[in-house]
């Protein structure tokens, strides 16, 4: 019965890690895109529209701490890869 469960489980392999890698990837180029074009939106305000530079700003500071943990993210779809890896032998 021992036998069952773990071959009914199913695991992680190899390759999977090249496509959460291509996932990763495009999350950082989207992460780029947007932060490029926010900071274009921040340079074109002028100081007497305070709320509005106020609030990009804000969402700068937000695609900052968002960017700063993929090094995380990426770890922990590596660690969840290698788990799935020992899980199946």
């Amino acid at each position: 019965m021992d036998k069952k469960i773990i071959n009914s489980k199913k695991a992680f392999t190899i390759g999977d890690l090249g496509n959460i890698a291509i996932s990763l990837g495009v999350a950082v180029i989207i992460l780029t895109v947007v932060a490029t074009i926010v900071q274009t939106l921040r340079d074109d305000q002028t100081p007497e529209n305070s709320s509005a530079r106020n609030v990009t700003d804000f969402g700068l500071e937000s695609l900052n701490t968002l960017s700063s943990f993929m090094p995380l993210v990426a770890l922990a779809a590596v660690g969840a890869i290698v788990i799935g890896i020992v899980i199946r032998f």
